[in-house]
């Protein structure tokens, strides 16, 4: 059938070698090829990509392997050691340079002292 018209009858041995049939075969198998061309482009991209991430995994697995032992490594701090480490985690009571003390003000030790009132310079600072 070409645009709804039927252009030949017969049996398959009978129109082989029709023109439009020949037309047809060459249509399906352009087709057929760039399909498989396609699909092989995207099999080697996927091999690609497998190939690279097997690479990235043993990169990975050597890296954490190599952590790892770091990690194992015991550290053996004296009391002193300890004491020092543990007050630079104290919190409030760490001391702050000037002006970082300037620009976030003192520590609220109660939170009933904190002021909520916005001054309008701080409103004009919002809009």
């Amino acid at each position: 059938m070409d645009q709804g018209r039927i252009t030949a009858q017969g049996t398959y041995e009978e129109l082989k070698n029709n023109s439009y049939m020949l037309n047809i075969k060459d249509i399906h198998q352009r087709n057929k090829d760039e399909i498989e061309k396609a699909n092989a482009e995207a099999n080697e991209k996927l091999q690609e990509a497998h190939e690279t991430l097997g690479a990235d995994q043993e990169q990975d697995q050597e890296e954490v392997q190599q952590s790892e032992e770091k990690e194992s490594k015991t550290i053996v701090l004296t009391d002193e050691e300890i004491q020092q480490t543990l007050k630079s985690f104290e919190g409030a009571k760490a001391e702050l340079d000037e002006d970082t003390s300037n620009l976030i003000g003192k520590l609220l030790l109660n939170e009933n002292d904190e002021k909520i009132a916005a001054s309008s310079g701080t409103y004009y600072k919002l809009f």
